[in-house]
Formats: structure tokens, C-alpha cells, sequence
């Protein structure tokens, strides 16, 4: 399975999230 690219994507979606906070 791709368990890199979920692992990516979690990481950039959390370095994302922090960086422009999206109230919801």
C-alpha cells in the first residue's frame, strides 16, 4: 500500500493546517 504517501500527505496537511489556520 502507499503508506509514504499518506504518511506525505498527513505531514503536509498538518504543516499546511499550522500555517494558515482554517477556522472550523
Amino acid at each position: 500500500m502507499a503508506r509514504g504517501r499518506l504518511d506525505q500527505g498527513l505531514r503536509r496537511n498538518l504543516c499546511l493546517a499550522r500555517a494558515w489556520p482554517q477556522p472550523r
